[in-house]
């Protein structure tokens, strides 16, 4: 980063990026940078003009939009999207690696049934229980998602063995 910013400005030519800064108190913010070699009569480079603007607010909104993107806003799992990218990268590796992959699903029997009789609300709480109760049984690189409604997928990533499956499917069925 730096060996480009000096190569650009001593070379007479301008840049322009976002600095990861801090402040006096310690704190770390964001800076849109602008550094602009100043030059005499003859073309030889004097002096440096920076000029900068704390863009922090902007960078922390595209971090919440991105996130918003990917995940659920009731469940905060991973959406579809999310899921579907992870999975495509687990199959990638699981190729390569020459290891097993696999995705349970999970759907809830008659839940429009408890939407219309006990209410929405009663509905967003149980699938936020049901998104919280697989975690324990699952390794660091597998995914719970929300995968719409009332559809929940699980991602099981590296697996040695299809026995494996078996084994996690019957502890996240005891979990739920």
């Amino acid at each position: 980063f730096y060996r480009n910013l000096w190569k650009t400005i001593l070379g007479g030519g301008s840049f322009n990026e976002v600095f990861v800064n801090r402040k006096k108190d310690g704190s770390i913010y964001y800076e849109e940078k602008t550094i602009t070699p100043l030059k005499d009569a003859s073309g030889q480079i004097t002096h440096f003009v920076a000029t900068g603007r704390d863009i922090t607010e902007r960078m922390q909104s595209q971090v919440q939009l991105e996130y918003m993107a990917h995940h659920d806003a009731l469940t905060d799992l991973p959406n579809r999207t999310l899921f579907l990218d992870r999975l495509k990268q687990a199959l990638a590796r699981a190729r390569w690696q020459k290891r097993l992959t696999a995705v349970l699903f999970i759907d809830i029997d008659r839940f429009k049934n408890i939407n219309d009789t006990l209410g929405h609300e009663v509905g967003d709480k149980l699938l936020q229980e049901l998104s919280r109760r697989p975690q324990p049984c699952l390794r660091d690189g597998d995914t719970v998602a929300r995968f719409g409604g009332d559809e929940f997928v699980i991602l099981l990533d590296d697996l040695a063995a299809a026995t494996d499956v078996r084994n996690l499917a019957s502890k996240i069925l005891d979990q739920l």
